[in-house]
């Protein structure tokens, strides 16, 4: 966030980075004249550095990770030096819309690296190297660029101590329209929401017994790349406490084994059972209307649900057709580069500050036929590999 203020003649450029990793606001333009200096005044770490306003009016900067900074605008007089016609380059993209990586090439005068920076994030700048005659190009990944709606902006950049020293390319911008494959998709028995000895009962309320929101009729697996896409499809999905992800009487917990990785766990935290078969899970996800937490199986056990990891899924419901969709980034699943040979297991039950409790009888809000000291905590649950 950056903006400009003025009072009574003077005016200051004020700049925050939000973010927890150091970020690029380049091209920043400024609404001085060339040559106008910038004096520190304010940092919330420590005051910044006076600076000069480029031939353009714009400043390049670097900011601090969790950054809020203050210069005041003194007067014109410095003299800045013309800037190099295409001293650093980033050639015009071939289409605003990509669905795969993103391709991208340019000039630099002289050997020095330059860095791509995508949406401001220096930490995953890549590096590459001009050849003889000044050109660069280079492959940019977008395998976690998932939501089709978001526009991205990529620069070319050199990074200098002295800040008139610095370069930035004109920025690009792009979106990114993820080709999705169907992997696998299976149809699931229905009215199977019983649990696994098919005795429980739903509890008494009845958005529960008359909707059985909890009985899984089919699952589909799509994947790009090493994202995946998970869309289960419900007997009835519904919204009756306004849930903000869009559905609620149901709790979804996804287990995910990865192909040709040791270690996980069979352990189904909280829920008093353990994974079918020979499955183990590596992540684990679990969703119900006002929550959407992503577990590594680090520390992982019986009564400790895993290591959080971030980003968690985004998640999109269709109430005309019943589905509930996960969607998560590959770097979230350890930058997988393909899916193949994924196990997934999906159980459903219900939350409330903890899985909801389960006892002899049903009550309003209990679910009935078991002990929840020591049965499963699961009412309905499908299980696909992927080939």
């Amino acid at each position: 966030l950056a903006y400009r203020m003025e009072h009574e003649g003077e005016a200051a450029l004020v700049v925050f980075n939000s973010s927890d990793s150091p970020t690029l606001l380049d091209n920043l333009i400024t609404g001085a004249a060339p040559g106008t200096r910038l004096h520190g005044l304010f940092g919330m770490d420590r005051k910044p550095a006076d600076m000069l306003v480029g031939p353009q009016g714009q400043v390049q900067l670097v900011l601090p990770a969790r950054a809020g900074l203050v210069w005041k605008f003194a007067d014109a007089g410095a003299v800045v030096a013309k800037t190099i016609d295409k001293e650093l380059t980033l050639d015009a993209l071939q289409a605003s819309v990509v669905h795969g990586d993103l391709q991208v090439h340019g000039t630099a005068t002289g050997s020095a690296p330059v860095q791509l920076v995508v949406d401001g994030d220096l930490d995953k700048a890549q590096q590459v190297i001009p050849d003889s005659k000044g050109r660069w190009q280079a492959s940019i990944d977008t395998s976690d660029m998932l939501d089709a709606t978001l526009e991205h902006r990529v620069v070319a950049w050199r990074d200098h101590e002295n800040q008139a020293q610095r370069q930035a390319s004109e920025p690009r911008s792009f979106r990114v329209q993820r080709d999705w494959e169907l992997l696998a998709e299976m149809d699931d028995a229905r009215n199977d929401d019983r649990g696994p000895k098919g005795r429980y009962t739903y509890p008494m309320d009845a958005g529960w017994r008359v909707e059985r929101p909890q009985d899984i009729e089919k699952i589909r697996v799509l994947g790009s790349g090493g994202a995946l896409k998970l869309e289960l499809q419900m007997n009835k999905v519904i919204e009756t406490w306004n849930p903000a992800n869009g559905f609620d009487h149901v709790a979804f917990v996804i287990f995910l084994q990865l192909p040709d990785q040791p270690g996980g766990t069979k352990e189904m935290p909280l829920q008093n059972s353990r994974l079918p078969d020979a499955m183990r899970w590596h992540y684990r996800l679990r969703s119900h209307g006002w929550s959407n937490a992503l577990f590594s199986h680090e520390a992982a056990s019986a009564t400790s649900e895993g290591t959080p990891v971030a980003p968690a899924a985004t998640i999109e419901t269709d109430k005309q057709r019943n589905t509930v969709t996960f969607t998560l980034p590959a770097k979230s699943l350890g930058s997988l580069k393909d899916l193949s040979g994924m196990k997934i297991h999906v159980t459903t039950w219900d939350y409330d500050g903890g899985f909801r409790k389960l006892a002899a009888d049903a009550q309003t809000s209990v679910y009935g036929g078991g002990d929840g000291n020591k049965d499963p905590l699961v009412m309905d649950e499908v299980s696909i590999e992927l080939p």
